[in-house]
């Protein structure tokens, strides 16, 4: 499971939706402390940097996590389009330390 990361680390996992896996690559925007109100905290961060203006989400709830999580924004489209963010689960995200290869092990 990653552990230990940080706000500004870069990450990367794989998702699936709809039946198609597809790579993101994003920033730690939140550290989410694990606990049973760590779902309404994760909504809370999004909800806020939503109802900014800022980004926008692809969260759709969760359920409360027992372990750290992370928010993050992953900036996609051209440089007017929103970062969207995501809160995927903590044991899917690598580090992304730029080097492909230590990264898909």
């Amino acid at each position: 499971m990653s552990v230990g990361l940080k706000v500004g680390d870069k990450v990367k996992w794989a998702s699936q939706a709809g039946g198609v896996w597809k790579d993101k690559e994003g920033v730690v925007v939140a550290v989410i402390a694990g606990g049973r109100d760590s779902g309404e905290r994760a909504n809370a961060e999004i909800k806020a940097r939503t109802q900014a203006g800022t980004h926008r989400s692809a969260f759709g709830g969760g359920w409360a996590r027992d372990h750290e999580s992370y928010v993050v924004e992953v900036r996609q489209g051209g440089p007017k389009s929103k970062p969207v963010l995501y809160w995927p689960v903590a044991s899917k995200l690598r580090k992304d330390d730029g080097n492909d290869e230590a990264s898909d092990s």
